[in-house]
């Protein structure tokens, strides 16, 4: 028996794999502790994840744009071992050009995050956890992971336990663009922005840009944006691109390739293929529409 016993190797489980679901009727993960450690093990995957995907291109202004030691520092978040992590999550996630998360690792975040309503837990471990989740599902476009993440921690976590008032406008502001760029639900929008008293100047732009059609302003709120809001708002980038050429070609008999492209955010040749215009170009100038002789 000793010795089959030594012939056998042991089994190793991956950490994140260890538990189910919750919702599915495994309870080991509604332990507190058990949450924590878990968590320490999700942090650790992304950053070797991460760490392996890395693009080396000057992404220096996107990360900068993130400002999260200014964000997290100011915004009242609990100070844990956990966020040297978090921070360095972030970094390297910038520099890997947003890339994805694996599928084990999406699934553990959900893994955690049903533990945490299951347990009734609204602390501060819980909110930096769901603020982190929320930030990170954002930056890789998860949208089945952050917007019931933002709603549970908005309509949840907030009133049993106040956020501070940094992070509640932070949140807000990703719950209002998600319905005015991504559900393209403009009135919810607005709706929402009144009900959560959120006044973010540039989150009040982008509304009214969508609301009018301008896309000069439209691009023009987007560019100043940090990282998580530029995703977000990208989600109507499409649709502005699309109003763009279109009211270009009813507006105009000709224009300059580069007037074209500002206005479009694309190259002559992107508007071409996607929109299949039947302009032509002559050195700088798009023909857009000839003149009809009598």
């Amino acid at each position: 028996m000793d010795l089959l016993r030594g012939r056998l190797k042991d089994v190793r489980v991956d950490p994140l794999e260890a538990y189910g679901l919750p919702s599915k009727g495994d309870k080991r993960l509604l332990a507190l502790p058990a949450q924590e450690s878990y968590y320490d093990h999700i942090l650790n995957r992304c950053l070797k994840y991460w760490s392996s995907h890395i693009v080396f291109n000057d992404l220096d202004d996107a990360f900068a744009s993130l400002v999260l030691g200014d964000k997290d520092a100011s915004s009242g978040l609990a100070v844990d071992n956990h966020q040297s992590k978090e921070y360095r999550c972030f970094s390297l996630l910038v520099q890997s050009g947003f890339h994805r998360l694996e599928t084990i690792v999406v699934q553990a975040m959900r893994k955690l995050r049903e533990a945490i309503v299951a347990a009734h837990r609204s602390d501060s471990f819980a909110q930096n956890a769901y603020v982190f989740m929320i930030r990170t599902m954002i930056l890789v476009r998860h949208r089945e992971s952050y917007h019931p993440a933002v709603l549970h921690l908005l309509n949840r976590m907030h009133p049993s336990n106040p956020l501070a008032t940094p992070v509640f406008h932070e949140i807000s502001s990703y719950h209002i663009l998600d319905l005015a760029c991504r559900q393209k639900d403009i009135n919810a929008a607005l709706l929402a922005k009144l009900e959560l008293s959120v006044q973010d100047p540039k989150v009040n732009q982008i509304l009214s840009a969508i609301t009018r059609g301008d896309w000069v302003a439209f691009w023009e709120v987007e560019k100043s944006m940090d990282a998580y809001q530029t995703q977000l708002v990208s989600e109507a980038s499409n649709r502005m691109r699309r109003h763009a050429v279109e009211s270009l070609g009813k507006a105009y008999l000709s224009a300059d390739v580069h007037y074209l492209e500002r206005a479009t955010q694309m190259t002559w040749g992107d508007i071409q293929d996607v929109y299949n215009v039947q302009w032509s170009l002559v050195g700088n100038i798009v023909t857009i529409r000839q003149v009809k002789r009598k």
